[in-house]
């Protein structure tokens, strides 16, 4: 077994699903500055009309804002749902592709012999399914922008703030909270539907565990914690957290006893991933509970 190898191939496909990822943001990012300008637009025409009947009562500044702006307030737009579902559906499907191509040559890397499952594509509706989900989570983001820009105009009206330096904040807000958010979202299910083939061939496969791989010197506390170590494959969550980009490669108890595993080239380079490093058992963002390691011991002995 070639870790150095298995590495660089484990990099390789994090850029193919990075180059996925930064098209999908490319395409909702677009979707919401267009949608931000539209709300700009309106908020240029009605500025007047806001200002001039403006309440003391907060309640009420905020419903006349609303009313003013109406749905143009959310930046995620409700008519844009099906496109915008769309690109998390291909997204989904993708990633889910990529990851079961990535698992099927890490298994042959260690063992070229060993008969891997066939890739089962993500079912239609499975994606479709996930998809919603993650529309829904992005249009929740909308909404907080929509209350965060009804009291940025508000409270830029009652401070004398003109148009312009109001329509300079909500573009700053769109820049700094919602589109990062965007990218969050898009990074985290492109790699849970990687993980998940990945997961899902080695089950079928009958490989049950696996050892936690980081492919970057600068992971976070949690990853670099896990490196090198055994685990269950069922237990393990990837991503751990946002912008997670680790791999599991499979470990059969065969594999070991027949000389396949180089278990010295994996420990060496977790030492060097965790050298200096701040390290971490605790749960991880995205866990119920750390995973339990599989001590080397105790999977030489198991079935």
């Amino acid at each position: 077994m070639d870790y150095p190898r298995i590495l660089s191939l484990v990099e390789e496909y994090n850029k193919a699903i990075a180059s996925l990822e930064q098209d999908a943001i490319a395409r909702l990012t677009k979707s919401l500055d267009v949608s931000l300008e539209q709300l700009l637009k309106r908020l240029n025409s009605k500025y007047p009309d806001i200002k001039n009947n403006l309440s003391i009562l907060p309640a009420q500044r905020l419903l006349l804002i609303t009313s003013e702006l109406g749905e143009l307030l959310n930046i995620v737009s409700r008519s844009q749902e099906e496109k915008h579902t769309e690109i998390f559906k291909g997204l989904i499907t993708e990633g889910h592709r990529l990851g079961a191509e990535e698992a099927t040559e890490l298994v042959k890397m260690v063992d070229p012999n060993f008969e891997v499952a066939s890739y089962s594509k993500v079912p239609i509706k499975a994606a479709a399914i996930a998809a919603s989900q993650t529309y829904k989570n992005l249009l929740g983001y909308g909404e907080q922008f929509a209350n965060n820009a009804s009291n940025v105009i508000s409270q830029g009206i009652i401070q004398g703030l003109g148009n312009r330096k109001i329509a300079g904040v909500l573009r700053a807000m769109e820049e700094k909270a919602t589109k990062v958010q965007v990218e969050r979202i898009v990074r985290t299910e492109t790699a849970r539907a990687a993980i998940g083939a990945v997961k899902q061939l080695y089950t079928d496969s009958d490989l049950r565990y696996g050892v936690w791989i980081t492919t970057v010197q600068d992971v976070c506390p949690w990853c670099i914690g896990k490196s090198g170590k055994i685990y269950r494959i069922k237990d393990m969550v990837i991503p751990q957290h946002f912008n997670c980009r680790c791999s599991i490669l499979p470990v059969a108890p065969d594999w070991v006893r027949d000389g396949f595993f180089d278990f010295v080239a994996i420990d060496n380079y977790s030492e060097f991933v965790r050298e200096g490093k701040r390290v971490r058992a605790d749960k991880a963002l995205f866990e119920a509970a750390p995973p339990q390691e599989v001590t080397r011991e105790k999977f030489l002995v198991a079935k």
